[in-house]
């Protein structure tokens, strides 16, 4: 745990270098660039006990900042740029399109940035698929020509406690040969990616 990501659960960023402690309400000036020195020095005098209560937080793998009403500002500007770009179809370059940022309200980020995040939720999006998948499931396609390409999309569908699941795996071009081989190896890639036998 970094002293940011403390700060940033314990307190509310109220602009112009202050911050207000969730825990009793009090408003610390704390300059940019020079640490969290003051922060912490408030948490360490009036809220003893502070570090070992986030650290329950964190370990409670079933519980999540936001029941708690603790989203670091990080995290919300991510996801809302995220949840922005990919509801409304938009290209990843759209963060650092200069109208964008004239009339978006969230804290500006990069299209570097946004890649990274993509990937490790897509990652983590990846691993509960293939938890929640288990041993016992099918595979739906779907194909489709556009010119000269051939495009196959394959999707999982699964029953969890009784409620049929069915999602995307992958959607890919098809290259080269369209034969029943080519597809199967391309099932197998792909079951591959999810640690899924054929």
């Amino acid at each position: 745990m970094t002293s940011h990501q403390l700060c940033a659960f314990i307190y509310a960023d109220l602009g112009e270098d202050l911050f207000e402690c969730k825990k009793c309400g009090r408003s610390r000036k704390q300059a940019p660039r020079t640490g969290y020195s003051n922060l912490l020095g408030h948490l360490s005098t009036k809220h003893a006990g502070y570090l070992e209560e986030y650290a329950e937080i964190e370990a409670a793998a079933a519980s999540t900042m936001d029941m708690f009403g603790f989203v670091d500002d990080v995290t919300l500007t991510i996801y809302l740029w995220m949840r922005w770009i990919i509801q409304c179809n938009l290209p990843i370059t759209e963060v650092e399109n200069k109208l964008t940022r004239e009339v978006v309200t969230m804290e500006l980020t990069t299209v570097r940035t946004m890649k990274v995040y993509l990937r490790y939720v897509a990652g983590k999006v990846g691993q509960t698929i293939a938890s929640e998948m288990g041993e016992s499931f099918g595979l739906m396609f779907d194909g489709w020509t556009c010119n000269s390409l051939h495009f196959l999309g394959i999707f999982a569908v699964y029953a969890v406690n009784g409620v049929r699941h069915q999602h995307l795996l992958a959607l890919f071009p098809m290259d080269g040969s369209q034969t029943a081989d080519a597809h199967l190896e391309h099932i197998e890639s792909v079951l591959s990616v999810y640690g899924k036998g054929a």
